[in-house]
Order: structure tokens, then C-alpha cells, then sequence
């Protein structure tokens, strides 16, 4: 049997959002904040402290690691299966890579603030 359709623009196209208890998708689901990236745009730097934990609907996001001699290596791909921004939350005080954004699309953005205390509070 095939999945339920849902529109390209679905937060629950983002399997962490889809897999939300539907007690925790009424609490997460007021917090979404539709967001377009741009190919190209830089999200968070490293060592910066993110904003908001953005999930990819259809954007594609690239983790880059840094070399002291300005050289990049890409060390993750986050699509629509992940999050941007969840080692802050877990624990992290800022990110250890830099956030660009490789393919447009959409995304939902939270408050990381607030991704932090329901993580604490609810731990879904």
C-alpha cells in the first residue's frame, strides 16, 4: 500500500517531522515556520550559535568542514530526512561546521531554544 499523498510543501515530508507523535506534532506544528533556501546561502557559520534547527521539505543542505588553510570538505548531506542545527540542541553550544544550502527548496525552521527545552521536556 503507498503512503498518503502529501504536497511538496508538507512539513511532514520531513521524516523526523513525520514521525512525531501526534501529541508532539499539535505542540511542534504551531512552531513551524515555512522557510525558502536559496542554493548557495550560508545558514550558519562554524561556531556560531543557530538560531533555529531548520528541516529540509525539499531543500538539500550541505555540512562543510573547515580547514585552517580555508579549504572545505563536505562532510554531511542533510535532506529531507534530517535536520540542520540538532547538535546545539543535543548538548552543543555551536556548530562545528558551516551550513550551506545545495539545493533550493523548502524548509521548516524552529527556534532552537525551543527545540532545546521540548527535546528536555518531552524527548520525542
Amino acid at each position: 500500500m503507498a503512503p498518503p499523498y502529501s504536497p511538496p510543501s508538507d512539513p511532514r515530508r520531513n521524516r523526523l517531522l513525520a514521525e512525531l507523535p501526534d501529541a508532539d506534532w499539535q505542540r511542534w506544528q504551531p512552531q513551524l515556520e515555512a522557510v525558502t533556501l536559496r542554493s548557495g546561502q550560508v545558514l550558519c557559520e562554524v561556531g556560531a550559535k543557530l538560531a533555529h534547527v531548520y528541516f529540509p521539505v525539499s531543500a538539500v543542505v550541505s555540512l562543510l568542514l573547515l580547514t585552517q588553510e580555508g579549504a572545505s570538505a563536505e562532510i554531511a548531506v542533510v535532506g529531507h530526512d534530517g535536520a540542520v542545527g540538532m547538535s546545539l540542541v543535543m548538548g552543543g553550544d555551536a556548530m562545528p561546521s558551516r551550513a550551506v544550502v545545495q539545493s533550493s527548496g523548502l524548509a521548516c525552521r524552529v527556534p532552537a531554544s525551543w527545540v532545546r527545552d521540548e527535546v528536555q521536556q518531552a524527548g520525542a
